[in-house]
């Protein structure tokens, strides 16, 4: 009895200390008093202005529930730590904030923070203090399109003090995304300057410093970076070459370099080593020279298309995403998510000549392709049909010649096709997608004709068959270009009437002939001999009537 008795005891003693520990984990989760007052302080500093924000996917004010006396980790865009119930995540992107940040804002207060997000709203010209410094468990830091000025930095002296490194958000050593793309206003020169390295950003997955106006050359120190995955310096004013070190890059599946006036002008070869690359943006960077084959022969991620699109997947680092605004299909667009099947190459608005390497073909998992307002010359690949994945395909502006291929039909996935402002010749192919495409798809080819264009062909079926060769189809056309079907049975009639007259002149004139011919045939196959005269009788009749 005494033994029940004391597992008795055993279970209420279990169920009393649960009790008692939901009660503190529930109290625990609390937001602190400190944390809370500092984010109303903060909010209090701003007025809420969407037209002032460059926000065109979702904008919206502060929700309501940022309330004194209520748990602030239960507000919207706050995140708290389970154990600590500090606050680690802060994600105000869109909410329409207009104001400055100051040096002593209450944000700074929020030193537990891990994630930042104070994306697409209008700081007002607010600079990048040194107060940023002060997060050292930052690991994810969002500041695009915020409408930030001034020095991207402090200076050099002022960075670099011995072997201490100031407060300063390039040296966070534990950030993993740092984003400052679109702030316009943004000037200085690349961290690498201080002291020639990186290696305090080792831990950085995607770095963005888009459209800030920096002087000096890309250092070569960014190939420190070994864990980068997303690389975007597009139109950040760099000069100079894409440094050799870009090979070390192994990880990297995204890069962006595109309005960038690089110096030496050659494609650099450092980019084809990179067989992770699943988008690549080079337009706008005044390159010249052909593209060597090579090249798209190590893209090894472009080939394989092992996806499952099932269930989508988007690129991204812990809970935020990767976006950029890129050209597809004809138009500027946001990708506010983008995702993993997504693969993509735009090398557009160069100086490339040459032909386009056969080995584009390759790229089987490829879903944009952009060779626009180049110099490339020659044919269409016929290797772009294995591109069975693309949905955009553009070669306008360019010196391309000869015929579309006929076998592009089959890219079902396809919805936009420019050829315009080229040299091509020949019938435009028929069916499938080909069959929704506008005359804009090809004007400025003289040498094309036939659907959508005004221009006709004639009625030449047989150039349209997809069994003969290109070459045969093109002289048959060739020959028989603006002749109808009444001529050809003009000529088909006398042809046929001419014969006739011969063949009367023949048998009238050598009958004896005729007849000693048939005669050993008739010697030789006797129960045939009637019906070989009947028709001798019966050509002579007809020879007559005519």
């Amino acid at each position: 009895m005494g033994f029940l008795l004391s597992n008795y005891q055993l279970t209420i003693c279990i169920l009393l200390y649960s009790l008692i520990f939901c009660f503190s984990s529930s109290s625990a989760h609390l937001c602190h008093n400190d944390e809370s007052t500092a984010l109303l302080q903060f909010k209090q500093l701003f007025s809420f202005n969407c037209a002032a924000c460059d926000c065109s996917v979702y904008s919206a004010p502060l929700p309501d529930n940022w309330k004194e006396g209520t748990d602030c980790c239960a507000w919207d865009g706050v995140t708290c730590d389970n154990t600590t119930s500090h606050v680690i995540g802060l994600d105000l992107r869109c909410n329409c904030l207009y104001g400055t940040i100051h040096p002593n804002s209450s944000l700074f207060n929020l030193v537990h923070l891990q994630h930042l997000d104070l994306s697409h709203n209008n700081f007002n010209h607010s600079q990048i203090l040194p107060s940023f410094g002060r997060f050292t468990n930052l690991t994810h830091l969002d500041l695009i399109s915020s409408h930030l000025s001034g020095p991207i930095q402090s200076s050099e002296e002022e960075v670099w003090q011995g072997n201490n490194f100031s407060n300063s958000i390039f040296h966070l050593q534990k950030l993993q995304e740092l984003r400052l793309g679109g702030n316009r206003e943004l000037t200085g020169k690349l961290p690498s300057f201080i002291n020639g390295t990186l290696w305090h950003l080792r831990h950085l997955r995607s770095l963005d410093l888009s459209f800030i106006d920096f002087t000096g050359e890309l250092p070569n120190s960014i190939g420190q970076l070994e864990y980068l995955e997303v690389l975007d310096l597009g139109y950040c004013n760099v000069s100079g070459t894409i440094p050799r070190s870009f090979t070390n890059l192994t990880r990297l599946y995204w890069l962006y370099l595109g309005g960038n006036n690089w110096n030496n002008g050659q494609f650099p070869s450092s980019i084809g080593h990179l067989k992770n690359l699943e988008q690549l943006y080079l337009s706008h960077c005044n390159f010249y020279g052909t593209l060597p084959s090579e090249y798209f022969e190590s893209m090894h991620s472009m080939m394989m298309d092992d996806e499952d699109k099932s269930s989508l997947k988007y690129m991204g680092i812990g809970s935020g995403y990767y976006s950029v605004t890129i050209m597809n299909k004809g138009l500027e667009m946001t990708l506010v998510r983008i995702i993993t099947i997504f693969k993509a190459i735009d090398f557009s608005h160069n100086k490339f000549d040459g032909k386009i390497p056969i080995s584009i073909g390759r790229l089987k998992a490829l879903r944009v392709l952009n060779f626009s307002r180049n110099g490339f010359t020659g044919p269409i690949p016929l290797s772009l049909v294995n591109l069975t994945e693309l949905e955009s395909l553009d070669l306008s502006q360019n010196k391309l010649s000869g015929e579309i291929p006929q076998q592009l039909t089959s890219l079902t996935f396809l919805e936009v096709f420019d050829v315009s402002q080229n040299n091509l010749t020949g019938i435009i192919p028929r069916g499938q997608q080909f069959e929704t495409f506008s005359n804009t798809s090809y004007e400025g080819n003289l040498g094309l004709c036939g659907f959508p264009l005004s221009k006709n062909c004639g009625n030449v079926q047989i150039a349209e068959s997809p069994t003969l060769p290109s070459s045969f189809s093109h002289n048959f056309k060739f020959k028989f270009d603006g002749f109808g079907w009444e001529a050809v049975l003009m000529g088909y009639g006398c042809g046929v009437l001419l014969g006739l007259l011969i063949g009367s002149y023949i048998i009238q004139r050598k009958e004896e002939w005729l007849v000693r011919i048939f005669g050993v045939k008739m010697r030789q196959h006797g129960k045939r001999s009637k019906k070989i005269w009947k028709k001798i009788a019966h050509t002579k009749s007809i020879i007559n009537c005519l």
